[in-house]
């Protein structure tokens, strides 16, 4: 609480908090002297305004009053939730994804109780991949080499109430599979042709360093492809 009287001799003053519904005075909490702190958790909800009373040597008094204010507990911290895109993969506690995949932070602040939604506001959210520094989130962003990264991220709200730091883990794959087509058996090769009966047969064994095989899929002679099966 915080208030000046001027006056040419000695004066007193004491303030109140005075609580309005529909403008009407309801209540008044005090009385509070310069300096003093008012623990807004020790008060309700609602609108205030700040009397001031003031009285010098000669019992001469004055008073004012502030303009109304509003009392909000808000003492939640936002909650952010990292969001990824399409394409990727998830198995077991493995996210992989491909340079191109965007990945976008959600934020909500609540107030009271976490899940109520009614914070006051999220002011802004702070990033870092793998070993840089914190900075300023400005939109959905990619990560383009290939490999473990690691995403931390956190918000804040406009009274400073501020989450504690999350972390999720992506690994981009940008390698795309290796496919070798293996015949039964030896053939013959010439002029960098090689022949097969009508009895031979062949398979595809792909590999992929990463992510792992999706589906292996084969055309003959320019046909429409099919999903090869082992």
């Amino acid at each position: 609480v915080n208030y000046t009287i001027t006056d040419l001799g000695p004066s007193s003053a004491t303030g109140y908090l005075l609580k309005y519904e529909n403008n009407i005075i309801v209540s008044s909490t005090g009385p509070f002297k310069v300096g003093d702190k008012i623990h807004l958790n020790s008060i309700s909800y609602g609108i205030y305004s700040l009397n001031v009373e003031a009285t010098d040597w000669a019992g001469h008094t004055s008073s004012a009053t502030s303009g109304q204010f509003e009392v909000v507990w808000d003492t939640q911290p936002p909650r952010t939730t990292l969001s990824i895109d399409t394409p990727k993969y998830v198995i077991g506690i493995s996210t992989y994804i491909s340079a191109k995949t965007r990945i976008l932070l959600n934020t909500t602040d609540d107030m009271l109780i976490v899940g109520d939604n009614k914070g006051l506001g999220v002011k802004g959210t702070q990033i870092a991949i793998d070993t840089t520094t914190f900075a300023t989130y400005s939109g959905t962003f990619t990560i383009t080499n290939e490999g473990i990264h690691t995403i931390k991220y956190y918000s804040y709200d406009v009274l400073g109430n501020t989450e504690s730091v999350k972390t999720s883990t992506v690994i981009i794959d940008t390698t795309p599979p290796n496919t070798t087509l293996i015949p039964d058996k030896w053939l013959y090769s010439n002029a960098g042709k090689s022949y097969a009966t009508p009895a031979d047969y062949f398979k595809l064994i792909s590999t992929d360093n990463l992510s792992g095989i999706n589906q292996i899929v084969y055309s003959i002679n320019n046909s429409s492809y099919d999903i090869y099966s082992q």
